[in-house]
């Protein structure tokens, strides 16, 4: 499949494919004048590259999960679950305060205790129900009726994951000018 059909598909443009094949995220195969060819196994990891970047993981950080022993991929992927919870508990707190703003009657925010109370520090219980035990899916479900499905298969996303045995390696780039003139 040509880059521009793969980006469609990804729902990104297809400079950003460009983008993740150069640091080295993504390595479609390569047919005929050097053009790309995008497999479906490569679109469903574009999918996850493009997931995973939505949820503010760098590309960096792919590059090292990708290449990551077992042990450090898993402590790697627990710190991004750790702060991604941070981050849904931060957005669910900061929902819960606007929401009470649109009806608040108080003229003055630190008159009322609610609005006030949201400055507070926050209380060491509202961290233990996203933490430990649960899922962020179960978390995000305590606050808020969050409707998730999958898009990608599960195995598809632990290939991505997981390297597979024999990784492709991207081909050797040339100068920057001669790798416009083929694009």
């Amino acid at each position: 499949m040509r880059i521009s059909a793969a980006a469609q598909q990804v729902g990104v443009p297809a400079h950003v494919l460009r983008h993740w094949e150069d640091v080295g995220v993504l390595t479609p195969d390569r047919v005929g004048a050097n053009q790309r060819d995008y497999s479906s196994a490569d679109v469903d990891e574009a999918r996850i590259v493009h997931r995973l970047r939505q949820a503010n993981l760098s590309l960096p950080l792919l590059l090292q999960l990708r290449s990551a022993a077992p042990a450090q991929r898993a402590g790697l992927l627990a710190a991004q679950v750790q702060r991604l919870r941070a981050e849904a508990r931060n957005a669910l707190q900061a929902a819960a305060f606007l929401e009470h703003t649109l009806e608040c009657q108080h003229p003055i925010v630190t008159e009322c205790p609610t609005c006030h109370g949201y400055a507070a520090p926050p209380h060491p219980a509202d961290d233990d129900r996203l933490r430990g035990q649960g899922s962020v899916r179960e978390a995000l479900r305590m606050d808020a009726e969050v409707d998730f499905e999958p898009v990608i298969d599960r195995d598809v996303a632990e290939s991505y994951l997981i390297p597979p045995l024999t990784p492709r390696t991207a081909p050797a780039r040339s100068d920057p000018a001669s790798r416009a003139r083929g694009r």
